[in-house]
This record gives structure tokens, sequence and C-alpha cells, in this order.
């Protein structure tokens, strides 16, 4: 399903547009990455750009600390139209949990913004 939803995301993009999207080096920031648990091997991440890691993050810190990103992968934090507005880089947020409701999906595909 995930791969599907992705090819729909992409089907308005060209080629040369996500090939450069694959070779820049990608600003990755996970909100909450200790909800992986241990036993995953989060820095298989290194290789695509800068990654930054943080245990737990409060809602009020989401933009200072994403205003940058590239791509997001958060469990607990909301991305509402705020939070997307203040995050001109944003191309992916990734939720690694089952609650979608930290993300507005419509709001993302509305600005072509990249979710999953």
């Amino acid at each position: 399903m995930n791969v599907l939803f992705f090819g729909k995301m992409m089907q308005d993009h060209t080629k040369e547009e996500i090939f450069d999207l694959l070779h820049q080096e990608l600003r990755i920031v996970f909100l909450q990455v200790e909800t992986l648990g241990k036993d995953v091997d989060t820095h298989i991440f290194d290789d695509l750009g800068r990654v930054t890691y943080h245990e737990n993050v409060d809602q009020l810190d989401v933009i200072s600390l994403c205003k940058d990103a590239d791509i997001v992968i958060t469990n607990k934090n909301l991305f509402r139209k705020v939070e997307i507005d203040r995050c001109p880089y944003l191309k992916m947020i990734l939720c690694n949990s089952h609650w979608y409701k930290q993300c507005r999906f419509r709001l993302c595909k509305k600005k072509k913004e990249l979710s999953s």
C-alpha cells in the first residue's frame, strides 16, 4: 500500500525532479527516536545526509527543530498547517506509528508536499 501511495505522490513530478530529490544531501530529523526501540539501527540513514536524532520532542519545539528538514520522522508530534507552513523544505513526513492523525495529509497533498 505504501508503494502505491508513494507512486501516486510522485506522478506529478518529472523524472529530473525525482532524481534531483534522490541525489541531494537530505536533512533528516527523527523526533522520537526512542519509540523505535533499541533493536532498530537508525544510523543506516546517516549515509543519506545530515541526520539529527531527538529522544523526545515537545510540540512547541517542532518548528525550530524541523524548519530546515527535508524529511521528518515522527511518532507523537502533530504536523498541522502551522508546522507545515513553517517548514519550507519539507518533502516527506514519515509517521512511524499507527496514529496517522499527527499529519494533515490533505493539506500536504494540496501543497504538493510528499507524505507517507
